[in-house]
C-alpha cells in the first residue's frame, strides 16, 4: 500500500513518533531537533505516521469515516515541529475536520510548511475546499499539501495550487450572452440590502437552472460570526424549490485591484457538491463579476476547485437526487 510514499519509518525516525516526543514536541529542544536532523523526506514520513496515529483518535460518529492530519510548522523563532489533528461528528449533523482540530493547536507566528491527511484505510486524502481555505490562512507561500491525483499518484502539491485566487481571463458583462448578463446583473441587484451588519462587504449570487429559472441569494451575517455566504443562500434557495439541475452559477462582488471577488473554499466545495448531484462536477459554469467595473471571470467548478473532494470519494451517488 502506498508504495509511492514508501512510509518506512527508518530507525533514525522512529524514536521521534512515539508517545513521548509527541508530547515534547513542543518545547524548543525538540523542535531544534526536528530542524537539525530531519530532512525532507523524513518529515514526510513523519507526517504520514502522525496522522494515522491521530487518525486512531477519530470521533466520526455519524459517517464512521476517521480522518487524520499532520502539519510540519515553522514558528516565529524559525523552529520546526510537527502538530496534529483528527475529526470529530456531532449528534446535531455539525463536525470538525481533522484540519480544523489541527490548526487549533497554531500560536501566533506560526506557519504551515507541509500537511498531510489520511483516510481510515492509510490513504492520503485531499482536502475539502473548506479546509483548504482554513489551512491557507496559516501557510507560507510555499506550503504543500499531500494530495492523490484522479489517476490514483500521491505527489505534494503546492498549497496556492488547490485553491487559486485569480484568474488569468477576463470579460466585459457586454460580451457575453444575453442570458449570462442577466444573470450576473439579477446577482448585483440582490446585493442592495443584503443583511451583512458585520463586514458591510455586499455580495450577489445567481443559479440559472436547465430549464431557464433564476434564482438569486445574498448573504446573512450573525453575532456569532457563523455568516451564511451569498452562494450558500442561493443554494439552499435553489434546494427549497427542488431546483438542482443548475446550468450556471454566479456570484458578484468586488476585489482587489477592481477583478472580481474570488469564491472561498467553503463556497467552492458547496458549489461542487452540487455540481456532482446534476453530473456537472467538471463542466459547472461558474460566472465572477465586480460590480463596480462589470469585468467578469467566466469559468468552470474544476478549474476553482482542482482535485475536488466529494460524495463520489465516499461511495455515495448523489445523482439520485436530481429531480
Amino acid at each position: 500500500m502506498l508504495r509511492q510514499l514508501d512510509c518506512r519509518i527508518n530507525a533514525h525516525a522512529r524514536p521521534l513518533i512515539n508517545r513521548d516526543f509527541c508530547h515534547l514536541s513542543r518545547s524548543t529542544e525538540a523542535r531544534e531537533a526536528i530542524s537539525a536532523m530531519l530532512p525532507r523526506r523524513l518529515n514526510e514520513e513523519l507526517l504520514y505516521a502522525r496522522a494515522v496515529s491521530a487518525m486512531q483518535l477519530a470521533q466520526p460518529i455519524k459517517s464512521a469515516f476517521k480522518v487524520g492530519a499532520a502539519a510540519l510548522i515553522r514558528d516565529a523563532a524559525n523552529h520546526r515541529y510537527i502538530i496534529s489533528g483528527y475529526n470529530t461528528e456531532y449528534v446535531n449533523n455539525d463536525s470538525t475536520h481533522a484540519e480544523e482540530s489541527l490548526t487549533s493547536k497554531l500560536r501566533p507566528g506560526d506557519r504551515l510548511e507541509l500537511v498531510t491527511v489520511v483516510g481510515q484505510n492509510g490513504e492520503p486524502l485531499t482536502p475539502c475546499g473548506n479546509c483548504r481555505e482554513l489551512l491557507s490562512s496559516w501557510a507560507t507561500d510555499r506550503a504543500e499539501v499531500l494530495v492523490t491525483k484522479r489517476e490514483e499518484q500521491t505527489v505534494w502539491q503546492p498549497l496556492h495550487v488547490l485553491l487559486p485566487k485569480a484568474l488569468p481571463n477576463t470579460h466585459n458583462l457586454a460580451d457575453l450572452p444575453h442570458q449570462q448578463q442577466e444573470l450576473l446583473l439579477a446577482a448585483k441587484a440582490i446585493m442592495a440590502g443584503a443583511y451583512i451588519p458585520y463586514s458591510g462587504e455586499a455580495k450577489g449570487a445567481a443559479i440559472m437552472t436547465a430549464n431557464g429559472l433564476l434564482i438569486v441569494g445574498s448573504p446573512r451575517e450573525d453575532a456569532a460570526y457563523h455568516n451564511i455566504h451569498a452562494l450558500e443562500a442561493v443554494l439552499v434557495q435553489s434546494e427549497v424549490l427542488r431546483e438542482r439541475d443548475i446550468k450556471e452559477i454566479c456570484l458578484v462582488g468586488s476585489g482587489e485591484y477592481g477583478l472580481p471577488y474570488m469564491p472561498c473554499g467553503r463556497c467552492l466545495q458547496k458549489v461542487y457538491e452540487a455540481a456532482q448531484i446534476c453530473g456537472r462536477e467538471r463542466s459547472l459554469v461558474v460566472l465572477l463579476m465586480n460590480p463596480r467595473n462589470h469585468l467578469v471571470w467566466q469559468t468552470t467548478i474544476d478549474q476553482l476547485l482542482p482535485l475536488p473532494f466529494g460524495p463520489k470519494d465516499l461511495g455515495i451517488d448523489v445523482g439520485r437526487f436530481l429531480v
